[in-house]
């Protein structure tokens, strides 16, 4: 997790102990090429920081997919 810890202290200003409880909160989650984290038609209610790999946001229409976006190690995904 030192990725994670690093991108926190990027954004935030934590204290240790502040920032030890909002790491021992967090949950790591694998997910396989193709699938779908965030989707369009609902709430998010889980922030993602990519610890390995790569992510691609993308908005669909009738013609098909449009990327938006490419998240890579140490980016965070959230909507």
């Amino acid at each position: 997790m030192t990725i994670i810890s690093n991108k926190i202290d990027e954004i935030f200003l934590l204290p240790a102990a502040e920032k030890e409880l909002f790491l021992s909160r967090l949950e790591r989650k694998a997910f396989t090429k193709g699938d779908l984290i965030i989707s369009a038609d609902r709430i998010e209610r889980y922030v993602y920081f990519i610890e390995s790999g790569i992510a691609r946001a993308f908005c669909q229409n009738e013609k098909g997919q449009t990327t938006i976006w490419f998240g890579e190690e140490g980016d965070v995904m959230l909507s």
